[in-house]
């Protein structure tokens, strides 16, 4: 059995026995990519549900960034509507298959999303040129309510 269908199989049987019983959800992810313009900033539309508690992320630049005007690195932080919340990373290379992973810290801020939650990436010390490409995985676990009642 491969693991692709073993894990595919093990997901099926739990989301039918979640549905009847409700319950806390396996580890699951939002994979997005997000492309610069020529501003300080984009956001990577990861969208994790509200309710949801972040476990952390991971982030690879796909298409190297660039600055035409002092731009040197970039961070990453977790955005809602209501703005910014913890930082994932700080002062990052521009350059293709830069990767950088981190587990969300609970003691920093609460884990638990209160409205939808995207990766926003900044250029530090200036603005980017369009184009450049960063890939943002953001694992997550969520709650299933229970059932009806028989």
């Amino acid at each position: 059995m491969t693991t692709i269908f073993a894990e595919q199989l093990l997901k099926a049987i739990y989301d039918v026995l979640a549905g009847a019983t409700g319950g806390l959800n396996r580890l699951e992810y939002s994979e997005a990519v997000g492309t610069a313009t020529a501003a300080a900033s984009f956001d990577i539309a990861v969208a994790v549900p509200a309710g949801a508690r972040i476990i952390g992320a991971n982030l690879r630049v796909d298409t190297a960034l660039t600055s035409g005007d002092g731009g040197a690195s970039w961070d990453a932080d977790y955005v809602d509507a209501s703005g910014l919340h913890q930082a994932i990373a700080r002062m990052l290379a521009f350059t293709k298959n830069t990767k950088h992973q981190q587990f969300y810290d609970p003691s920093i801020d609460s884990p638990i999303t209160p409205l939808a939650t995207n990766v926003r990436v900044r250029c530090v010390g200036g603005t980017f040129s369009a184009g450049g490409k960063v890939t943002a995985v953001v694992y997550y676990q969520t709650i299933t309510a229970l059932g009806d009642a028989a």
